[in-house]
C-alpha cells in the first residue's frame, strides 16, 4: 500500500494521551511509527490502557494511509489521461501537417484545379450571372475549401447545375446567384443536392399532343361514318 511519508497527530488526541504517564506515551508513539513504517503491530498485553489508545489511533492512521493512497491512484490517472490527451494532440498535428503536405504535393497539385482555372469555367457556364472580376485571397480561400464538397462532380459540374436552374440565374425576381455566394458550404451542398433544380410545372405534367388526339378523334369519326354507311 502507498503511503505517506508522515503521520497526523490532532489536538484531540491530548484529551486521551493526558490521561497517560510520560512512559506510557512514549511507548504509544514509538509503537505508532513502527506501525506506519514497518506495519508491525506492538504488543500491549501488559498494559490495557495502552492497548485500547493503540486500537482507535491506529484505525485513523489506517484511514490516512488509505485516502493517501486513493489520492495517488488518481493522481497517477490524471497524469495518464493528460499525456494521452497530449499524445493525441501531437498525433492530430502531425496528421494534420501530412494532411497540408498531401494538399500541397505535386499529385494533389496535379489533380485540383487552379483558381483561375475554377473562374474559367465559371465564366463559361454562367454567363448569365455577375462575372469575377478580382480573384482575391478570401475568393481563393473560398475555392480551396469548397474542394471537399464537390464529391467528385468538379466545379464544372457545379457550375452547370446553376447555369440550368432558373431561380439562380435569376428567372423568378432581381435575385441572382454569384460566385461568392455559390462556394460558400451550405450553398454548395444544396446546390448538388439538387435543391435548386427546376421543376417541372402541372401543366408540362399534363401535357398531350394535339396533333395525335385530333387524329385519332377522325379515325373514330371515319370509322362511325363507315359504319353507318355498310348495309
Amino acid at each position: 500500500m502507498k503511503k505517506p511519508k508522515f503521520i497526523q497527530l490532532y489536538l484531540d488526541y491530548f484529551d486521551h494521551l493526558r490521561l497517560l504517564s510520560e512512559a506510557q506515551v512514549g511507548r504509544l508513539m514509538m509503537a505508532l511509527f513502527a506501525y506506519a513504517q514497518e506495519e508491525r503491530e506492538p504488543d500491549f498485553s501488559d498494559d490495557q490502557a495502552l492497548q485500547i489508545t493503540f486500537s482507535f489511533l491506529r484505525r485513523e492512521v489506517d484511514k490516512e494511509f488509505e485516502a493517501y493512497r486513493k489520492m495517488c491512484v488518481r493522481n497517477r490517472e490524471n497524469i495518464t489521461k493528460r499525456y494521452e490527451s497530449k499524445q493525441n494532440e501531437e498525433e492530430n498535428e502531425k496528421e494534420n501537417e501530412k494532411e497540408k503536405e498531401n494538399e500541397h504535393s505535386p499529385e494533389a497539385r496535379a489533380q485540383a484545379p487552379s483558381c483561375e482555372e475554377v473562374v474559367e469555367a465559371y465564366h463559361k457556364h454562367c454567363k448569365s450571372l455577375p462575372r469575377v472580376k478580382s480573384l482575391t485571397k478570401k475568393r481563393r480561400q473560398r475555392i480551396r475549401a469548397a474542394l471537399p464538397y464537390l464529391d467528385g462532380e468538379g466545379f464544372s459540374g457545379v457550375f452547370q447545375r446553376v447555369a440550368r436552374s432558373a431561380f439562380l440565374c435569376g428567372g423568378n425576381g432581381d435575385w441572382r446567384a454569384d460566385f461568392d455566394w455559390i462556394l460558400t458550404p451550405d450553398n454548395l451542398t444544396r446546390i448538388l443536392e439538387g435543391s435548386f433544380d427546376n421543376r417541372a410545372s402541372p401543366a408540362s405534367r399534363s401535357s398531350y399532343d394535339i396533333d395525335a388526339l385530333e387524329q385519332v378523334n377522325t379515325l373514330d369519326f371515319m370509322d362511325s361514318a363507315a359504319d353507318g354507311l355498310s348495309p
